[in-house]
């Protein structure tokens, strides 16, 4: 099966799942849920409330089993790979935290700080993150743009 998110014609942003046999799309879990990310153990689904302030973690029958209150603009990256927490990341101008959050508490713990090297031209702080399963690795995209501006003097 295949787990998306998508909309009916009119209707909000939603998790739809998609056997791979055929048929037709069914929607998956309640209306507004985006971004899902698969446990490492295939049992759970984690997916953000589209207001962005609630995690809800789905049993495969779209059933909502726990539902973790967020900040707003704490978005979830991934799984730790044993399950019990998930790594979520936090903008503020060119500084993007990442923190670890238990499943079973909610509580948040500063996991890493990501700064890029040189600010200059950011307009996105750490436009992509991916860790690797072991938590010791992380890869980050920045979006910058930079242009030039010339001044042309003497043109009649």
């Amino acid at each position: 099966r295949i787990l998306f998110v998508g909309a009916e014609k009119g209707g909000k942003k939603r998790l739809f799942i998609q056997d791979i046999d055929g048929g037709l799309p069914r929607p998956f879990g309640p209306e507004g849920l985006t971004d899902p990310h698969v446990s490492p153990d295939g049992r759970w689904v984690a997916a953000m409330s589209e207001d962005e302030t609630n995690f809800h973690l789905l049993t495969w029958q779209g059933e909502s089993r726990q539902n973790i209150n967020l900040e707003k603009g704490l978005l979830p990256i991934q799984w730790s790979s044993d399950g019990s927490s998930i790594f979520a990341r936090q903008r503020e101008g060119t500084l993007t935290r990442i923190y670890r959050v238990d499943l079973a508490t909610g509580k948040k713990e500063l996991w890493r700080e990501i700064r890029p090297a040189d600010p200059a031209g950011i307009l996105r702080a750490a436009f992509s993150t991916h860790i690797t399963p072991d938590g010791k690795t992380r890869v980050s995209s920045f979006l910058r743009s930079l242009t030039d501006l010339y001044v042309v003097e003497g043109l009649k």
